[in-house]
């Protein structure tokens, strides 16, 4: 199985999941951020630039 041209292997699309939507990540962002299935993540939005930005909650 050949991989996506690199021009589409970052495009997403929105799908449903129960009664919200969602967006996977790209593995490659995953294992670079040390982000694993379960992690507390903080989503927010920033409306002046229409960006959403995901952080990692840091346990204290």
């Amino acid at each position: 199985m050949s991989r996506k041209p690199l021009s589409d292997r970052f495009k997403r699309n929105l799908i449903a999941t129960g009664k919200s939507l969602c967006v996977t990540i790209p593995l490659e962002y995953l294992e670079e951020l040390g982000w694993e299935k379960g992690q507390k993540l903080k989503v927010r939005m920033n409306k002046k630039n229409k960006r959403i930005i995901i952080e990692e909650i840091s346990e204290e």
